[in-house]
């Protein structure tokens, strides 16, 4: 979705009213000619259209000089704010195994499934270019978000937030910095943020409680393993990408203060209140990447116990298979005993049949001799 914001002793919001996001928008709905008359209106650098064309990859930040005039200090800069946003998902579990988009789970552009709190994290991403007017004033903003329509809420939110600001200080008579936009976006994308990397701590914990489980059990493992296996590898690939994405986060918010210090600095109430705002969401900011990185130690322990519980399993199973081997031999060795037995004692018989044989055959033989002579 598009919107412009125009700073001239005051603030206007220049998107039409009426006009809310289609649930359908998957792409920048606007004609190539106005989105030309818009880049000139704005003098928005080829930089930045270059990093709209191609907002799914990694940018940084740009900056550039707008008026040539001697002592004009007129400037522009841009930035893409990477956003990850956890929604509740609508599709049944066995949908999720099901689905081509299953499969891509292991890519971080693609969206990860958290089953045990029943939501999807949706990677976007929102395209904001600013320039300021030193000698008069005016500040000019345009906000590019490619959150997906279907989420209005997501979409809407830093707008009315911005709405909500501008009239509160036209009803108090509070002045606004010039760069108040940029903290409004930041807040918003921080929040976001942190409840991502909460969600994903409490399926970390409901996997290791999961896998205390089987330990404790006696059933068949084999399946479980591989889908847990599976379900950490396809984490742990996200948070990888999440730490990047929060690097940039982090790297955005130091060059925006920097060039807020270097052109204007704290003049006014204004700028002061947007001075601490800053530094108060660098600081979330911060927190949050530092959480990411503990996630990632906890999902390394977690992947090393599923590895050495499956070889325990693995070892259990065999040796209960080597004891039923055992029992068998031991059962074939208990028989094959009494069948000597049995058969020595036939032994036996057969000698004592042949001793009294050898005795009593020779007389018997000679009596009949005897008879016939």
């Amino acid at each position: 979705m598009l919107v412009t914001y125009e700073y001239s002793r005051t603030w206007h919001q220049l998107t039409i009213p009426g006009i809310s996001s289609p649930p359908n928008a998957n792409k920048l709905r606007i004609s190539p000619a106005s989105f030309k008359q818009l880049v000139q209106a704005f003098n928005i650098p080829a930089s930045f259209v270059d990093a709209l064309s191609t907002h799914y990859l990694p940018h940084g930040h740009g900056h550039h000089q707008i008026s040539t005039v001697p002592g004009s200090d007129s400037y522009g800069h841009w930035y893409l704010l990477p956003v990850r946003v956890q929604f509740a998902c609508t599709d049944q579990r066995s949908g999720h195994v099901a689905s081509a988009s299953n499969s891509n789970q292991m890519n971080p552009y693609h969206y990860v499934h958290l089953p045990d709190m029943e939501v999807d994290v949706r990677g976007f991403c929102i395209a904001i270019y600013a320039n300021h007017d030193s000698a008069t004033g005016n500040s000019n903003f345009v906000v590019f978000n490619f959150v997906q329509g279907r989420w209005a809420k997501v979409v809407e939110e830093p707008q009315k937030r911005v709405a909500g600001a501008i009239a509160h200080s036209a009803n108090n008579g509070q002045k606004l910095s010039p760069y108040f936009l940029h903290l409004v976006y930041l807040t918003s994308v921080s929040r976001w943020w942190a409840n991502v990397m909460s969600s994903v701590y409490d399926q970390l914990i409901a996997y290791e409680e999961g896998l205390q489980e089987q330990l404790d059990s006696d059933n068949e493992s084999t399946h479980f393993y591989a889908k847990l296996d599976r379900a950490l590898h396809c984490i742990a690939a996200h948070l990888q990408r999440y730490r990047s994405e929060l690097n940039s986060l982090e790297a955005t918010i130091a060059n925006i203060f920097q060039l807020f210090k270097e052109k204007h600095g704290a003049s006014d109430t204004g700028d002061r209140r947007f001075t601490l705002g800053l530094a108060q969401t660098a600081s979330q900011v911060k927190a949050t990447n530092d959480f990411c990185q503990e996630l990632e130690k906890k999902l390394s322990n977690i992947l090393a116990l599923v590895r050495c519980s499956n070889h325990f399993k693995t070892i259990i199973s065999n040796t209960r298979a080597l004891n039923v081997v055992l029992q068998a031999i031991q059962t074939d060795t208990e028989t094959s005993q009494r069948l000597t037995e049995e058969t020595r004692k036939d032994s036996l018989s057969m000698k004592t049949i042949a001793v009294v044989t050898m005795f009593f055959l020779p007389g018997a033989t000679i009596a009949v001799c005897h008879f016939k002579h």
